[in-house]
């Protein structure tokens, strides 16, 4: 008959609690794991939303410094024919010669497809215009205005006084 020693049956019982006690614990171990990666995936956000803002900011005020250049350098200022109010712009928005409208009736009409079709023309391409939101702009094909650029808010003032 075999008999087991004592010492064994310690060893055993010794291991077999060291095995269980790993086992127990390897749950906290893995959350600890998950807090840390928790921590340093939102500190990542938190860089990483936080150069978006410096970028943002810094393409505003580049943005604002081109309107700015356009404004000095004198664009055409444009109102709405409706109401002869300053609009905003928007890619595409087509802009026209007021000189080229037609005298009676004042607003001029257009085909289905927007274009005009009793003499109106669009402003030359590639001329800078402007309102007095802050917004400019350049003049592209049949006068679709498109490298929309606006003026922060805090420089509205001068970019007005700029205007004629």
């Amino acid at each position: 008959m075999n008999i087991v020693s004592r010492k064994t049956v310690t060893r055993c019982l010794l291991a077999s609690a060291i095995f269980l006690g790993c086992i127990v614990d390897s749950s906290k171990i893995l959350k600890y794991q998950a807090q840390v990666n928790e921590r340093s995936i939102s500190k990542a956000e938190k860089q990483a939303e936080q150069t978006s803002e410096e970028t943002r900011t810094a393409q505003i005020q580049t943005d604002s410094q081109l309107a700015m250049s356009r404004a000095q350098s004198g664009c055409t200022q444009i109102v709405s024919t409706r109401n002869n109010q300053p609009i905003r712009f928007f890619e595409g928005f087509r802009v026209f010669d007021p000189d080229s409208f037609p005298r009676n009736p004042k607003t001029p009409r257009f085909d289905p497809q927007g274009y005009p079709i009793n003499g109106v023309k669009p402003y030359p391409q590639g001329l800078a215009v402007c309102n007095l939101n802050g917004d400019t702009a350049l003049v592209g094909e049949q006068g679709a205005i498109h490298k929309i650029y606006r003026v922060e808010p805090s420089k509205l003032q001068e970019f007005r006084s700029y205007l004629k």
